[in-house]
């Protein structure tokens, strides 16, 4: 399984707003095998979501977002690295 990271522009977002596709994302993700959400950041400067997912491929993580009817404007495979793992 690989690590993607996904960028999204949002726009302007109220806190509702922020719920509703986080709810939807989650809602969607049982329709996808071995998809995982890892975390999310949200920028509110930026007006950016920052997503990180679990995927066997780039292609899962798009349909999921046209699923739940979320922005998707690039994914970029990552790798991880923690801070742990160097003390």
């Amino acid at each position: 399984m690989s690590l993607y990271r996904v960028d999204r522009h949002l726009g302007p977002m109220t806190e509702g707003d922020l719920d509703a596709a986080s709810f939807r994302s989650a809602s969607c993700i049982p329709h996808f095998v071995g998809l995982v959400w890892v975390r999310s950041y949200f920028d509110p400067q930026a007006e950016q979501m920052t997503c990180y997912y679990e995927a066997e491929q780039p292609d899962d993580i798009r349909l999921h977002a046209r699923m739940a009817h979320i922005p998707c404007d690039t994914v970029t495979e990552v790798r991880e690295y923690l801070p742990d793992a160097y003390r």
